[in-house]
């Protein structure tokens, strides 16, 4: 029998009501299944969720679905339902922002498939199972589900669970350890309370259980190195998901190779590997870490915390990106749970004293020094600022933190540094609490979760400008240039300054451009006129102050402009300077002399001097103007830059960075130029903003072409900067391909030529009316410029909504397309073509995209009030101190790593990963002769023939895992019978998918010279040896005989010899056995096992362990030593035999000329002896008449 019904949710004055509504639409009579539908959001506690379709609406829809058993009456069941619903107010929503968490009934997004036991706070503890429903697509796990209509909405699906334990997800966690207050034992610890709190099964793996994660006490299974991998291996095979957690080697992560292609679904969670070079110890784990990290390759996902370990992990291993993904962090909320706010001045007994804290490991990566040589250079200035550094600094960091200390006697420092060593949890929240700045100089992060912390307790943080920090960072913070204790001080200064002062300030603004006018087309140009304009409609006054040449005042709507001469530049230096531009710089000095030479205005500047009292702030740009550049000196307090970054050399200058540090704000045009100068560029302001623009409402008008054909536009400079030449290439290839079906049309002005005759027009300058007709009337407009900060076309193009192609290269006009869905990509010209072959076999498709993005113009880019909003939301911040504009964008941007927000995203991870099919492991190599040969030629003492090989696989080769390749050879007869017994050689090292290696393989050779065939074949270590027709490729080798002896052979005969010994010696022993005797052996055995066990381990087995490798490489050099050795001897052998051969025919060349004259004679003799002959006859007769 089947029960049916669907509850809509509307809302009348905080009151939720149900209304029922027809359920043919979503086709409920087909299931046997009681339906009660939730479309829910969770805010606040309280489920609902808008209804597909009508995201925007104000109803929603109630969707439950679930089963009942057969010893339980379905009214019962219908009846709990209910009263489960009636208990979880339903209101409406405006907004769509999932959410998953809700205090009466817990629903949690996992895959159908895969659905956790019910046991959150319901009525129904124990009877249903959770997942997802939506759009329903197939897949091998069952049901993956996406909201039809906003994909980030979770449609939750409850259904009967078929018995205890049965249908339970089981999850396996590992990693080496997962330490209380270590940064990887919090995020296995919030992985294992996720999918604890969805009713899975989790076992932790962990190979030393020492400072254990508390809650991780009842899941932990603590591996020792007796264990077999294939036994865990096997365990863990029957799971849904396993999560290999990996910042350094440990034995446990070698069973991902065993689980790939498995039905357990695996994630390799790439925390970082420190550089040996920065390492406590001897190194030799990082060194480790750097070479298992291949693993990657055999996880179904991988997931990095950070841009930075992204392209860390992609350069070190080739992983391609797209199975990289970048994930936040889990942060754990302890801002509510401190021990004391004083708890620095208590711990220390400083009770007056600043405190710059520092958290983390003592390790040298993290260079403590810089930090205590900032604090000399402030001695003065702040008496009473110290330093307090929370970590371990034990055991192997013992050394640096004595290391810090002598530093800090050294500059007389040393009663203002305090180790405090590792804290609890209320602890670290009181130092947070308690400190004034928070300080990070490391030159080595994957991320940096204690940057997190600390702007989550409100410190301002100064980070050096390393690795992934400016990434973490994001702009809340100062950057300081790496191990400089000088920009350290001056940033820490900065960050120390009391409160600005809170005096009213004049609502008039300057705004300063090198050009300023309607008939400048620049796009910088464009935008500060764009910001006059808008500020002056919203309430400011505005002043202009513009160069030119000669000095002049005009009235433009109520903005005064001022111009003023340009300053007098020897044409040669200005010829100079636009010659460098910004993408020509190379060098610092490059840069010094561009801005040298660039044009500016004194005049001006002195201007400004004169009335800078009565303006709150200057507005200028871009950051390459040499204009802008002297305001900044002038006026660094006052200065909002609108800096207009590219990707290009300039921009990532020290130059540059220095010039723009100590500006008042910062106003980018789009997030992905913002992202641009935090991350990349280093350049990081807490008063920055993004401010996109403000168009004018556009009319519509159209145009015909002469031939009436569908055109396709580029607007701008014809110029290189803009990727001119690479549209008109690949416009000329499209023509080729699909002649007449576009025309190409340029407007705009430049130096660079355009083709005069058809399909191509260049229509030069046109006015705003003329130029707005002819986006107007194009089929799409095409911009393949990668530098760009914001794309005004493309913005003009969609107000009249018509699509945007862009260069996927370019990020921002990548990124704007992507949030608007208003056109697409290319990045080869088989995308281009492709492109317009949709264009025009589905204008219609296009044209929809070009109405998407004239949506997201008119929601975003069509007011100037809200455009001035958020310029005035700058120069509001100029009020504040800089501590206090970092403290808010600090506790925003730890926002982002609250547990909620991180539980959303990897939920959704979840449910894709488990979704995904089995990872296809493809191994094949191609295993060839050295230097392009086809044979093998030995000599009868080689023991060792050198190969090349290629893996072409979609997996790494391991010299050592369980189950890892060894290279077989396999000689034989011609006839095919064994000559010798097969030899088994491993490869040197890891070889990941590409890459090609150098390898000397073992053979053992015949007594007797002839040919042979030699087989080689990959296969795993605890394989048969194979035979020669199971060899993956055949090669014909000939073995010489025993040439007589040379000086040099002799050479190689004892080289190879020694070779022999080498290879034989080459490993020490790994352990020991203690071969201690008599009654008291076990006594002494455990006493000598306590006292130098940490020896053994931590010395004796590491050196034994190095001086094997280098022993191993010494041998492969001497290997290829000995290789070149024969080489050369078989050359000079050659040699010798191409000389007489030489002579030898020399002479037989000679010889045959030689036969052939000789021939010749004689035939010439033959002919005149037959001649005579035959007179001879003639005159025979005569004589016999006679």
């Amino acid at each position: 029998m089947c029960y049916s019904a669907e509850f809509f949710a509307r809302s009348a004055r905080g009151n939720s009501r149900f209304c029922i509504l027809p359920a043919e639409s979503h086709s409920w009579h087909s299931s046997k299944l009681l339906k009660l539908s939730v479309f829910t959001q969770l805010m606040g506690g309280n489920a609902f969720h808008p209804i597909p379709g009508f995201c925007r609406a104000s109803n929603c829809i109630v969707f439950l679905t679930f089963r009942s058993p057969p010893a339980i009456p379905r009214v019962l069941v219908i009846a709990m339902a209910l009263v489960c619903l009636i208990r979880n107010r339903v209101r409406s929503s405006s907004k769509c922002e999932p959410r998953y968490a809700n205090r009466a009934v817990k629903l949690h997004p996992l895959p159908l498939s895969y659905g956790a036991a019910f046991r959150g706070k319901s009525p129904l503890p124990s009877l249903f199972h959770v997942g997802k429903i939506g759009r329903v697509e197939k897949s091998k796990h069952g049901i993956a589900s996406v909201c039809p209509s906003c994909y980030d909405c979770p449609v939750f699906q409850l259904r009967w669970a078929s018995g205890p334990g049965k249908d339970i997800m089981r999850v396996a966690l590992l990693s080496h350890n997962a330490r209380y207050g270590d940064a990887i034992g919090r995020q296995v610890a919030a992985k294992a309370a996720f999918f604890r709190d969805r009713g899975a099964d989790v076992r932790v793996y962990v190979e030393c259980g020492r400072q254990l994660h508390p809650t991780l006490d009842p899941y932990a299974l603590v591996v020792d190195d007796a264990t077999p991998l294939n036994d865990i291996a096997a365990d863990i095979r029957a799971c849904d998901l396993a999560i290999v957690e990996f910042g350094h080697h440990y034995r446990l992560a070698e069973i991902l190779p065993l689980l790939a292609g498995a039905r357990v679904r695996t994630i390799f969670d790439y925390h970082g590997v420190t550089p040996p070079e920065f390492a406590a110890g001897n190194g030799e784990a990082l060194r480790a870490g750097q070479r298992w990290r291949a693993l990657a390759w055999f996880a179904d996902e991988i997931t990095v915390h950070s841009r930075f370990m992204k392209r860390e992990l992609q350069e070190a291993t080739g992983v391609p990106p797209t199975r990289i993904t970048v994930a936040p962090l889990s942060m754990t909320p302890t801002v509510d749970s401190f021990s004391s706010p004083r708890f620095l001045q208590c711990r220390t007994g400083q009770a007056g004293a600043e405190f710059a804290l520092f958290v983390g490991r003592v390790a040298p990566n993290k260079r403590l020094p810089i930090l205590i040589e900032a604090l000399a250079r402030l001695r003065e200035e702040r008496p009473r600022l110290h330093v307090a550094i929370i970590g371990d600094d034990s055991g192997a960091y013992r050394s640096e933190a004595a290391r810090c200390m002598s530093v800090a006697r050294e500059l007389g420092v040393a009663e203002r540094i305090h180790f405090l060593g590792s804290v609890s949890d209320a602890d670290l929240a009181g130092a947070y609490a308690s400190a004034d700045l928070f300080v990070m100089p490391s030159v080595h992060e994957g991320f940096c979760m204690p940057v997190i912390e600390a702007m989550e307790h409100g410190l301002p943080v100064i980070a050096s400008r390393a690795t992934a920090l400016p990434e973490t960072l994001a702009g809340a913070g100062l950057l300081f240039e790496p191990d400089d204790a000088v920009d350290l001080a001056r940033q820490m200064r900065r960050a120390l300054q009391p409160n600005a002062d809170p005096a009213p300030r004049p609502k008039r603004l300057a705004v300063v451009a090198a050009r300023y006018g309607v008939d400048v087309v620049g796009g910088a140009e464009r935008s500060l006129q764009t910001i006059a304009r808008s500020l002056a409609e919203n309430g400011w006054e505005v002043e202009v102050f513009t160069t030119g040449p000669a000095d002049s005042y005009s009235n433009d709507q109520g903005i005064r402009i001022w111009s003023f001469a340009r300053d007098h530049v020897h044409p040669p230096s200005l010829a100079e300077a636009q010659r460098i531009g910004p993408t020509g710089v190379c060098d610092e000095e490059a840069a010094r002399r561009f801005f040298e030479l660039a044009p500016g205005s004194r005049k001006l500047i002195g201007q400004l001097q004169d009335r800078i009292a009565e303006f709150a702030a200057i507005i200028t740009g871009p950051y390459c103007s040499r204009l802008a550049v002297q305001v900044v000196e002038a006026f660094p307090q006052k200065t909002v830059l609108v800096p207009c970054f590219h990707d290009e050399p300039l921009a990532k200058t020290k130059l540059v960075r220095d010039i723009f540090r100590e500006i008042a704000g910062v106003l980018y045009h789009s997030p992905e130029e913002r992202e641009l100068a935090q991350i990349e560029l280093g350049i990081s302001h807490p008063n920055a903003s993004v401010i996109g623009t403000a168009l004018e409402r556009a009319t519509f008008s159209s145009e015909r072409t002469a031939s009436n054909r569908p055109y396709l536009l580029y607007a701008g400079r014809f110029c290189r900067e803009k990727n001119l030449p690479l549209l008109l290439d690949w416009q000329r290839r499209y023509e080729a391909d699909r002649p007449g079906r576009f025309e190409f049309h340029f407007i705009g002005e430049g130096g660079f030529p355009i083709p005069a005759t058809l399909p191509w027009n260049n229509r030069g300058l046109l006015s705003e009316k003329e130029k707005s007709a002819a986006i107007a009337s194009a089929s799409a407009v095409i911009q393949l410029s990668c530098n760009e900060s914001l794309s005004l076309v493309a913005l003009e193009a969609w107000q009249h909504s018509v699509p945007v192609l862009a260069h996927r290269e370019c990020a921002v006009l990548a990124g704007m397309i992507e949030r608007a869905n208003g056109g697409a990509c290319a990045g080869t010209y088989e995308e281009f073509r492709e492109r317009l072959d949709s264009l025009f076999e589905q204008p219609e498709l296009w044209r929809q995209l070009g109405r998407q993005g004239r949506a997201m113009v008119r929601d975003e880019f069509e007011s100037t009030e809200a455009f001035a909003q958020r310029i005035d939301g700058v120069l509001s911040n100029m009020a504040t101190s800089l501590a206090e504009q970092m403290r808010r964008r600090g506790r925003e941007r730890a926002g982002w790593f609250q547990s909620e927000n991180w539980e959303r995203f990897f939920s959704m991870q979840v449910d894709r990963i488990l979704h995904l099919e089995p990872l296809a492991i493809e191994e094949k190599a191609v295993i060839r002769p050295r230097g392009g040969l086809t044979s093998f030629v030995l000599e009868p003492n080689t023991r060792k023939v050198s190969v090349e090989i290629e893996n072409c696989g979609s997996a790494p080769l391991a010299p050592s895992l369980p189950g890892a390749r060894v290279v077989w050879t396999v000689l034989s007869t011609l006839g095919g019978e064994a000559a010798t017994p097969p030899s088994a050689t491993r490869l040197p090292g890891w070889l990941l998918p590409g890459q090609v290696t150098s390898v000397f393989l073992r053979v053992k050779l015949s007594a007797v010279p002839g040919e042979y065939r030699l087989g080689l074949a990959l296969r795993r270590e605890d394989a048969p040896a194979p035979e020669l027709h199971e060899c993956d490729v055949e090669y014909l080798l000939l073995l010489e005989a025993k040439t007589p002896a040379t000086a040099d052979s002799a050479v190689l005969d004892r080289l190879r010899s020694a070779l022999a010994e080498v290879e034989k010696l080459q490993d020490l022993p790994d352990g020991y056995s203690d071969v201690s005797t008599g009654p008291f052996a076990k006594f002494k055995q455990q006493i000598k096992e306590r006292l130098l066990h940490q020896f053994k381990t931590a010395y004796v087995d590491v050196l034994s362990r190095q001086q094997s490798e280098w022993n191993r490489q010494v041998g492969l050099v001497l290997h290829e030593l000995a290789e070149s050795v024969a080489l050369l001897e078989r050359s000079a052998v050659a040699e010798q035999s191409s000389e007489k051969s030489s002579e030898l025919s020399s002479l037989v060349a000679r010889l045959r000329r030689g036969v052939r004259s000789a021939v010749t004679k004689i035939e010439s003799l033959e002919e005149r002896i037959e001649r005579l002959e035959a007179l001879v006859d003639q005159k025979s007769p005569a004589r016999t008449q006679e």
